[in-house]
């Protein structure tokens, strides 16, 4: 299971979504920063901390 944790991306934002599918969740997120904070993910930093510290691994699938 892997979770999306928007706060660590943009701190206030309290929106977090999990998956058992890291990419879908990561469709998820890239969506989320579209629709509620105008920005898109393939934005170089957004992109390197959503890949670092955006999702994390909760338990094995």
């Amino acid at each position: 299971m892997f979770q999306f944790i928007c706060d660590r991306i943009s701190p206030g934002c309290t929106h977090t979504d999990d998956d058992e599918d890291r990419e879908k969740l990561l469709e998820r997120a890239a969506i989320h920063f579209r629709e509620h904070h105008d920005l898109e993910h393939h934005h170089e930093p957004i992109a390197e901390t959503l890949s670092k510290t955006g999702v994390v691994f909760l338990r094995p699938m």
